[in-house]
């Protein structure tokens, strides 16, 4: 085999001898270049040729490619030795003829043997003569992502600029040319201790020369080291992706400017960070303390398990039936009283009045002994843990001082008297309805059926997945969970400070009062009758009848109305939880019960077991708690067909409908979106216009890629719910749907039953599943409200908890204003120069005015 070059040339070819002498094939050279078949096979013998030294063909190729001349030349072996002949000189005219076998005459070349590689060279080298092998200038260069980013940056930065005639000033830039700039100029002397730091400032203020900023900048804010502790430190680092839009106006300019940068400063991780006074809401602080102080809250009782829950039942409710007589003996002696203020007794008390007055004091006293247990609160009177007692209990030492100082001196008391026996009847009222839904709650966690646990759920990825952006600021969402037991029951009824810890303060405030005036009374009136009198009515002004309202009275009104649903919340710090959630979950059944999605006419599309169909989808729908449901279940009971096949792999696909397989079969349930989506044909989309047009929704029922059914469903709206709802988006709490059915959406939510635009949404697939995973059934449960049944039973809870809220406030700005403005009438129709007290009637008669109206303004609003 011989190798041939591109021109034809034989420089590849061995050296032939210089005569005509053919040689034979035994006595040919063999090339340098060629490759015997022993060298390809392995197989050489060291004996046969110098060449093969024992290693692979390729190997062997290799050396001799990269070796010089000289060393082939001591490879090749040399020719043999052929003598010269001398040429015959021939005529002119004679023709010379060679022998036929005889070859041509080849001049041998005198030129030093070249390596294989460099007779290679031709075919390696381009036209201009550059070697090809060497990669050359690419053609052009392809964009790193950051070059991408700055690209695109610079064309937002013009879009803006030219929208807005706005003109943007790149600092890189600027900094950049300014830099380049001053390299040939001398470079000034500059003190060695001036550091990064301070380079800066100068070259900002540089900058920002004559120029008015909204951003107050001081170059005494900047700290820098002092002159004996020199530093130096290195650049900040160009770390890319920020960029800082600082708006600044200039005087000489008529548009404004934008300064960008894309630099980051440099943070120094290991100095002190001086934290910044942020404004704090004292509201916030409040509750983030009682919550700390709720958490590290342990009560001394606890119910544990199903078998403290009967211990507890039994144990209130003999303290309910304790409360309920103590209250109707409060109420009998204070008709007692009542009666002797009839004006048929007026001549009794008037002819006999030290016997008269010790039986209404004996009837006062029976009361207080009655309602003995309020003297319990008396060591906690300067605590934050005080409660509503401290004022009656306080108010009976007075109330007695002075009944038994007008038993000795002959006056009639009978108006305080009766005042204070009122005011203990609606104490002992309180505290029996207090014991009444502390009972009645109880009762409501009390089986051991599956119940379910309003939880509060306050995790940022949970509330952020499920409210997607609809909520602004931080999320707490009141979501159920599946338990079989409540606890920490006790924890949320018994926790929690009377008026927010404002009690110790009235406290105080009517003790001095009361010493105040019965000693300025006693004087200005000579009399310590005088003074009793006047210390005792002001504390009945601070232990006003409302002042029992506050607590127990919204409490039992709201256990009252959820208790026949189902439903139960622990306590005032319950409701205090609960009242600060801004969000609820909803499942889409929850807003359109059974009844309320009904069939208005079904069209059979396509001839197959229709039956079956409507059987599958029956099954479908149940397993995912859908609205659609009762519709399926109800076609399917009037074809005498009772059981339901299972399903396995649901999905909700959102907007669009469920499917999922039956009896291995795969079946769609959804709008004409979704049977688009999976490649089923339907009918026009005109008849899809004419059912909406006409009020209805279209529902389509396919199997097997192919449409079964068509099904024109009706929605319609429960007042009830529709109330529930009303009032909770009113209050700012947003709706958060888990939709199940095609044709529900945020629109349709919002239309229906006259919500805010803005204050319902369907969670996404993801949200669900968040709070699925966050919501996991469990054994025991700490919540501060439950419920085993009902639709809206959350949202009743909700809205339960926030008119608790409203009406505490309500009570309690009545009783402060009634207590305040009684005070302040009686100090100044008794020290006015008038010359005398206001009557005990008068007092009588303003605390029941102020007791009749708040009351009746509670009513309005009540849970």
């Amino acid at each position: 085999m011989k190798l041939f070059s591109k021109n034809n040339d034989d420089d590849l070819l061995l050296e032939q001898p210089q005569n005509n002498t053919p040689l034979s094939d035994e006595k040919k050279p063999t090339p340098t270049h060629r490759i015997t078949a022993e060298e390809v096979m392995g197989t050489a013998k060291p004996n046969v040729t110098a060449r093969y030294d024992g290693k692979s063909a390729l190997e062997s190729l290799k050396k001799r490619m990269l070796s010089n001349g000289d060393e082939v030349a001591h490879t090749v072996p040399p020719a043999p030795t052929v003598k010269e002949e001398q040429p015959v000189p021939a005529a002119d005219n004679e023709v010379k003829e060679q022998p036929k076998n005889e070859e041509p005459k080849v001049e041998l070349k005198k030129e030093p043997q070249k390596s294989l590689l460099e007779k290679c060279r031709p075919f390696i080298t381009d036209e201009n003569g550059r070697d090809a092998s060497i990669p050359a200038v690419p053609l052009y260069k392809l964009e790193s992502v950051a070059e991408i980013l700055e690209s695109n940056r610079k064309k937002s930065m013009d879009r803006l600029a030219e929208q807005y005639n706005l003109t943007v000033v790149d600092l890189e830039k600027s900094k950049a040319n300014k830099e380049n700039s001053q390299k040939n100029e001398p470079k000034p002397i500059i003190n060695e201790t001036v550091t990064q730091t301070d380079n800066d400032v100068i070259e900002i203020n540089a900058i920002f020369q004559n120029v008015q900023s909204s951003v107050p900048f001081s170059v005494t804010e900047v700290e820098t080291p002092t002159m004996s502790e020199p530093q130096e430190e290195p650049a900040p680092e160009d770390i890319g992706g920020t960029i800082t839009f600082t708006p600044v106006t200039d005087d000489s300019e008529d548009k404004a400017r934008i300064v960008v940068t894309s630099n980051t400063q440099k943070i120094d991780l290991t100095g002190e960070f001086i934290p910044v006074n942020e404004p704090q809401n004292p509201i916030a602080q409040q509750i983030e303390l009682e919550k700390n102080e709720f958490d590290d809250f342990v009560p001394e009782d606890e119910i544990k398990d199903s078998a403290d829950i009967k211990k507890y039942i039994r144990k209130f409710s003999i303290t309910k039936r304790r409360s309920f007589l103590v209250c109707t003996f409060s109420f009998l002696l204070s008709l007692a009283l009542g009666f002797m203020k009839l004006p048929f007794m007026s001549g009794a008390v008037l002819g006999d009045t030290r016997p008269s007055m010790i039986v209404c004091t004996a009837f006062t006293f029976i009361i207080i002994i009655l309602n003995a247990d309020m003297f319990l609160s008396l060591p906690k009177a300067f605590s934050q843990k005080s409660v509503a007692d401290i004022s009656p209990a306080i108010a009976s030492l007075f109330v007695l001082a002075y009944a038994v100082m007008g038993i000795i001196t002959g006056e009639i008391t009978l108006d305080i008297l009766l005042l204070f026996g009122i005011t203990l009847s609606l104490r002992a009222l309180g505290k029996f309805r207090r014991d009444s839904y502390m009972l009645s709650n109880l009762r409501q966690i009390s089986s051991n059926n599956t119940k379910n646990a309003v939880k509060l759920i306050d995790d940022k990825a949970v509330t952020f997945a499920m409210a997607k952006n609809s909520i602004e600021g931080d999320t707490l969402i009141a979501a159920p969970q599946k338990c079989n037991h409540i606890s920490d029951f006790l924890k949320y009824a018994t926790f929690g400070t009377f008026l927010n810890g404002k009690m110790p303060i009235i406290t105080i405030l009517s003790l001095t009062l009361s010493l105040i005036s019965g000693f300025a009374a006693a004087h200005y009136f000579d009399g310590v009758i005088y003074g009793l009198y006047a210390a005792a009515a002001v504390q009945c002004f601070a232990a006003l009848p409302t002042l029992f309202f506050i607590k127990d009275f919204p409490l039992y009104s709201a256990a009252k109305k959820l208790n026949r649903k189902g439903c139960m919340i622990a306590g005032q710090m319950a409701a205090t939880h609960l009242e600060l959630a801004n969000a609820i979950m909803l499942n889409s059944v929850d807003i359109f019960p059974s009844g309320t999605v009904t069939l208005h006419q079904m069209k059979v599309l396509s001839e197959n077991n229709l039956d079956q169909t409507i059987l599958r989808a029956a099954s479908l729908t149940e397993c995912l708690n859908s609205p659609l449901a009762p519709i399926f279940k109800k076609i399917a009971g009037q074809s005498n067909i009772t059981t339901f096949p299972n399903s396995d792999t649901i999905k909700y696909e959102e907007q669009l409908g469920i499917s999922g397989w039956v009896d291995d079969e795969l079946l769609f349930i959804g709008n004409r979106s979704h049977m688009a989506a999976h490649g089923i044909q339907v009918p026009d989309i005109e008849v899809d216009h004419k059912i909406l047009r006409n009020g209805y929704f279209p529902v389509y029922v396919a199997s097997a890629d192919k449409v079964c059914a068509l099904l024109v469903v009706q929605y319609s709206v429960d007042p009830e719910i529709a109330h529930e709802l009303r009032r909770l988006t009113k209050i700012g709490v947003t709706l958060l749907v888990n939709n199940t059915d095609p044709n529900i959406t945020n629109v349709m939510i919002t239309d229906y039953f006259g919500l805010y635009e803005d204050s319902a949404m369907i969670m996404t697939n993801a949200g669900y599943h968040m709070y699925k995973n966050s919501t996991t059934p469990r054994e025991n449960c700490s919540a501060p409200a439950s419920f085993r049944f009902g639709n809206m039973s959350i949202a009743r809870i909700m809205n339960c908890a926030n008119r608790i809220k409203r009406s505490n406030m309500l009570l309690t700005a009545l009783y402060v204003i009634s207590a305040v403005l009684g005070i302040m009438i009686f100090a100044y129709s008794s020290f006015a120069g008038s010359g005398a007290l206001i009557s005990s009637s008068t007092v009588l008669l303003y605390s029941l005015i102020c007791t009749v109206v708040s009351y009746a303004l509670y009513l309005i609003d009540k849970p």
